[in-house]
């Protein structure tokens, strides 16, 4: 599965921490970052078939890994 992060600088070191934990419990993830210029405060994790699972600009806060794994996996296949 690709995954595409929109992230800006500042938040790499919680995308690093967030995606590790990520690939320990789903196998074959592939990331994809910042296809597109990131809006300021954006932390977004979009399917590649581009359906959005994640954006911290609409929910105010960064994704605990446990509901961003649970957001992948209701969305596999």
């Amino acid at each position: 599965m690709r995954l595409v992060f929109t992230i800006t600088n500042y938040y790499f070191e919680h995308f690093t921490e967030i995606s590790a934990t990520v690939d320990k419990t789903i196998d074959n993830i592939t990331w994809i970052g910042n296809q597109k210029e990131p809006r300021v405060g954006a932390f977004e994790v979009v399917l590649e078939n581009g359906k959005q699972i994640w954006s911290k600009l609409d929910c105010s806060r960064f994704p605990k890994p446990s509901e961003l794994i649970t957001l992948i996996q209701e969305n596999m296949n």
